[in-house]
């Protein structure tokens, strides 16, 4: 009996050690052969922080778009983006989206080492929602980070995120091999 109590006692243990790591920002790497992420707490709006870990024996990019169709749900982009490479192990990934002088949006991003952004050619007005993503997955294709969204006129009725509309989008993308 005394076995069983302690099993249980360690097990609860390990998820409230896993929960007090997650609110201080610390991952917590069970398999080093997943993606792990965790959305970090920021203080300001359309700004937003991600710890992450990319496993070895993989190459990954981080890639991001400012489009006026961002795709919906499951879909990413297959027209223009950027990105860079990112080294396995952990890092922290900062993104915000801010207007410029001329009311567009604009998207910033930094791995800690180098800064990037890229403007959206036609995306005045504000964001009406973001999708953010936290957790594990497979090591393989691709993972959304965040994808903010103005909602097309006429859609104000509509399921949010229901059909493509301007924003940005942020993802890891598995780089296949050549």
């Amino acid at each position: 009996m005394l076995v069983v109590w302690s099993y249980r006692q360690m097990g609860i243990a390990q998820v409230e050690n896993r929960e007090l790591r997650a609110k201080q920002g610390i991952l917590t790497i069970e398999d080093p052969t997943r993606i792990y992420i965790l959305q970090l707490h920021t203080l300001e709006d359309m700004h937003w922080r991600w710890r992450i870990y990319l496993p070895a024996k993989h190459k990954f990019s981080i890639l991001f778009a400012t489009d006026d169709h961002i795709p919906v749900k499951a879909a990413f982009p297959e027209g223009p983006h950027t990105g860079f490479g990112a080294d396995p192990g952990e890092f922290t990934l900062d993104a915000a989206i801010v207007q410029n002088s001329h009311g567009k949006w604009q998207a910033e991003l930094s791995n800690g080492a180098t800064n990037y952004s890229a403007m959206s050619s036609q995306f005045t007005g504000s964001i009406d929602g973001a999708e953010i993503n936290s957790g594990n997955f497979q090591a393989e294709g691709q993972i959304l980070l965040l994808r903010a969204i103005k909602e097309p006129a006429g859609n104000k009725h509509a399921v949010p995120f229901s059909v493509p509309g301007p924003g940005v989008m942020i993802w890891i993308d598995e780089e296949k091999a050549s």
